[in-house]
């Protein structure tokens, strides 16, 4: 697949897994993020997910570069880990910021720039719906960024792009670095048994960018080896 693809937040675990699946077979791809945080030849310009500006610059600097974008994969997110009693504003506001407002500004920009029969892609949470305690502005901001992809969809079909959502489980990456959990236990209670792979996820991803998929509009897809069925996952505490 011969395209131009933007990917914020493509420096993370799952990002990164994606840019490189779409750079090899034949895209042009770009990682957006803050710094560049991975040895490969993926092209990086820098970007500021929570501030407007920064998004336009660097997306203004992608099309002087390549002219036209076909596909953008929302991928940017944080993911901190507080008991309800130390919850504190300052981290609800950068995650809300990270993982909402700074998708909303990606896609309100974006879809005036984006081909007609291109995609767009948003990486939520199956948490948007499956509730746990201890990432309460993770979890609510994935539930918001879900719905208001799915309006974005409704907006978007009219100007010949597709919108869907991609929400993973437990998958083995950076994010979960700093959290402490018995990785027994949390095969336990995914039914097939084990972590998913952040291939796997990009795997999907790459299917609903492609012509494959091109009757597929407006879903909300769980990649999670059927952890959402299961229900709530174990409490989490912050690395010490």
């Amino acid at each position: 697949m011969e395209k131009n693809v933007i990917i914020f937040g493509g420096e993370g675990g799952i990002g990164n897994s994606i840019a490189k699946l779409f750079k090899h077979r034949g895209s042009r791809v770009f990682s957006l993020d803050i710094q560049k945080r991975t040895h490969d030849n993926i092209e990086f310009v820098q970007c500021n997910i929570i501030n407007p500006e920064s998004i336009e610059k660097s997306v203004n600097k992608v099309i002087e570069l390549c002219g036209k974008i076909d596909i953008v994969i929302n991928c940017a997110a944080i993911q901190i880990v507080e008991s309800f009693e130390e919850l504190s504003f300052e981290n609800w506001k950068k995650t809300i910021d990270t993982n909402l407002n700074g998708n909303v500004y990606c896609s309100k920009l974006l879809l005036n720039v984006v081909n007609p029969g291109g995609a767009i892609v948003t990486i939520s949470s199956i948490h948007s719906t499956v509730p746990r305690v201890n990432k309460y502005a993770y979890d609510a901001s994935k539930a918001a960024l879900t719905m208001f992809s799915m309006e974005l969809a409704l907006l978007a079909a009219k100007r010949g792009i597709r919108v869907n959502v991609v929400e993973p489980g437990i998958i083995n990456m950076g994010m979960n670095a700093d959290v402490v959990f018995d990785v027994k236990e949390i095969e336990n209670q995914v039914p097939m048994k084990r972590i998913g792979k952040p291939d796997e996820v990009a795997k999907l991803v790459y299917f609903l960018c492609s012509d494959e998929a091109s009757y597929i509009h407006g879903a909300v897809i769980p990649i999670d080896g059927g952890k959402r069925l299961t229900g709530w996952g174990p409490n989490t505490k912050q690395q010490k």
